[in-house]
Parts: C-alpha cells; sequence; structure tokens
C-alpha cells in the first residue's frame, strides 16, 4: 500500500486553508494507511482538529508497531513480595512502591469503591501483573485500568448510572439522559417508546422551566437481581429542586425517584423512570 507523505499536500498562503487542507490530508493518511475513519464536528476549530488528528496519527503507528506484552513484563518483572507476607504498614509501603512503578510506565489502576491496601496490592500483583496489554502510544497518555472491570461491583455501577441520570436531568441535559437509557422506555401498561420520543417528552418537559437550582438529591436504596449476563435493578431516593418557570415563578419541586434497569451484554440501563417534575402521562410506575 502507498504511504501518503508530507510532500504530497499542497499548500497556499491562507494559514487557516493551510490547516483545513493538512486535516484533509492526515484523514486520507489515516485511512489509507490503518483503515481508520474519524469523524469530526463541523463546529470543531481547524487548530482542535489538527491536534486530534495528529494524535490518533501518532497512537496507529505506535500500536502497528507494538505487541501485546504482560504488565509485568512492561515492568521489568520486578519481585514483589507476596500479599500473604506482609503486615498492613509494609502492605502500603509495597503498594505505593508498585503504584509508583506503573505510572513510571504510563499505567493507572482506579478502583471505584471503598478497598483495602492489602485488595489493592493483591489485584495488583496478582491479576494485572498478568494482563496482557499493548503499551499506551502517544507520550503522555496513561492507560487506565479499573478494577471493578476484573471484579464487577454492580452496586457502585448503578449508583454512578443514577447519579449520572439525575445530573443530566437537573443540566437539562437530554444527551446525558438519553446515554443511560435503553433502547426502549417500557411503561406501566405495557407501550414502549423509542430514545426520539423520550426524547421529545424531555424538550416538552425543559420547555415549562427555564432552569433549575439548589438541587440536592439522595440514594436511600440499590437492589438488582443478576442471572448470567441478564438482570434486572432499582435504583430509589429522593430529590429536591426549585425549578424557575417561563415567567421567573419559582416552584419547589421534591419527592421520591425510581430508575429501573435491565442489564444486557453486561451493561445496565434504564428501561423506566419516575422522577419529581416529569411525567410520562401514565398512571403508575411498574411494580
Amino acid at each position: 500500500m502507498k504511504n501518503i507523505n508530507d510532500s504530497d499536500l499542497l499548500l497556499n498562503l491562507d494559514p487557516e486553508e493551510n490547516l483545513r487542507m493538512e486535516n484533509q490530508f492526515l484523514e486520507l493518511k489515516l485511512k489509507a494507511e490503518f483503515g481508520a475513519e474519524t469523524f469530526a464536528s463541523s463546529d470543531l476549530p481547524a487548530d482542535i482538529e489538527n491536534q486530534f488528528l495528529k494524535n490518533v496519527l501518532e497512537f496507529e503507528k505506535s500500536f502497528s508497531q507494538s505487541r501485546e506484552n504482560k504488565v509485568s513484563d512492561i515492568l521489568g518483572n520486578p519481585f514483589m513480595k507476596p500479599e500473604a507476607e506482609l503486615d498492613d504498614l509494609r502492605i502500603e509501603l509495597y503498594l505505593n512502591r508498585v503504584n509508583k512503578m506503573l505510572l513510571e510506565k504510563n499505567i493507572a489502576v482506579d478502583f471505584g469503591g471503598e478497598y483495602s491496601n492489602r485488595v489493592k496490592y493483591k489485584f495488583i500483583t496478582e491479576e494485572l501483573f498478568e494482563a496482557s496489554i499493548f503499551p499506551a502510544g502517544i507520550p503522555g497518555m496513561i492507560m487506565h485500568f479499573s478494577y471493578e472491570e476484573f471484579h464487577p461491583d454492580h452496586a457502585i455501577d448503578l449508583e454512578k448510572k443514577a447519579r449520572k441520570f439525575i445530573s443530566g436531568w437537573f443540566d437539562k441535559d437530554i444527551e446525558k439522559l438519553l446515554w443511560e437509557l435503553a433502547d426502549y422506555i417500557i411503561l406501566p401498561n405495557g407501550t414502549t417508546l423509542g430514545k426520539e420520543k423520550v426524547s421529545e417528552k424531555l424538550n416538552q418537559a425543559f420547555s415549562r422551566y427555564s432552569h433549575f437550582s439548589e438541587y440536592k438529591h439522595l440514594i436511600s436504596d440499590v437492589t438488582f437481581a443478576i442471572d448470567d449476563e441478564s438482570g434486572n435493578a432499582c435504583v430509589e431516593g429522593v430529590v429536591s429542586y426549585n425549578a424557575l418557570m417561563a415567567k421567573n415563578e419559582a416552584i419547589a419541586i421534591q419527592g421520591s425517584f425510581k430508575l429501573y434497569f435491565c442489564r444486557e451484554y453486561g451493561w445496565w440501563n434504564i428501561y423506566f423512570f419516575v422522577l419529581p417534575g416529569f411525567e410520562f402521562n401514565e398512571d403508575k410506575p411498574p411494580d
């Protein structure tokens, strides 16, 4: 396959036009050499898009030239004492040491829940060390690994998704709300609504309010049932906020919320919700 060279790019005297031409060239280069398709908003400034495309190109080059290695090999196979041989004080020292070694290789480990240093150290040295990865290809880019990817904590995952959904409501951010929803909302009477219809209903609700203020929420309960990769869950709690109406009339809204989740392909999505200030025009939520 013929490589596209920088000399193939013709420049003119307009710097802005040069950037746009270079971006087109970079897109062609990515597609021709790596089969990569890129999509950017038409509103994205040319200089930002240019840096993005260069980063993608650098990543693709590095990725094509790299091979998988165990994390322990990337670190130089350091000797780390087994967790069972360390007391609590030395566990903390060894954990700090191994985290420093990982960061030096642009690797970081994230823990979504509260875990002891012993659990963290045991996970890194006995599980993560055995994982095979491609090294980070862009200078300064850090590869993040989540403990919960290896040991799913559904309660934490559901709570995070619930908080994102509720914050999307307070921000009047329809895209954020739709992201947490299943492809179809299932109403109590069995009717289903696609995301386009739900988006219309959200827009109708938001059109009544200019903005929300003094909002807060509390999650009181998270329940779930799992069967292999499928499952159902419910997150409950209370919200309170002030809604400013179009005529500057402020009304206080408060009450209980319920978010009903289904799990498919390892992912939790909301298939129905009860939220003070929003109505599906249905009588009651599902049992």
